[in-house]
């Protein structure tokens, strides 16, 4: 999408909840973009103009969004599933939050180790272990709880 027009493109109208679902590729908005509050942003692909958010940016569909101008967050920007990537200047006023996660701690119990990490409720995480004893590599798939 490319928005040519002489004023920012705006999202929502600060009353009503308003949704602009990106779906990958570039979105060019030559006069900048704004996020109204009670209005989201989300999907993934990359925005290029500068971005003023006082509603929702939600990455959670497993692949990036990408800002390639700057970022003026007053709102809320949630990396559940993916990740904001910011190429230009970011300055938040808002709230950040991005899940990148990460072993917090392990414990050791008789014959049984624990792996420790943050986690999003219903999202599926891949653990790998490797036995010192052999070669064999153990796979599971865990649900994340709160």
């Amino acid at each position: 999408m490319e928005d040519d027009s002489a004023s920012p493109f705006v999202i929502g109208d600060g009353m009503t909840l308003t949704a602009y679902q990106m779906d990958g590729g570039i979105h060019a908005f030559l006069h900048g973009l704004v996020i109204s509050s009670n209005s989201v942003l989300c999907g993934c692909g990359v925005i290029s103009g500068a971005v003023t958010n006082y509603g929702l940016i939600l990455v959670t569909n497993g692949c990036d969004l990408t800002f390639a101008g700057p970022v003026i967050n007053h709102g809320s920007i949630l990396a559940l599933n993916g990740a904001a990537d910011f190429l230009s200047h970011i300055a938040n006023f808002g709230a950040m939050f991005q899940s990148r996660s990460a072993v917090t701690g392990l414990s050791f119990d008789a014959s049984n180790v624990a792996v420790h990490f943050d986690s999003v409720s219903n999202y599926l995480f891949d653990i790998q272990a490797n036995s010192a004893l052999g070669p064999r590599w153990l796979f599971s798939r865990l649900t994340g709880q709160p």
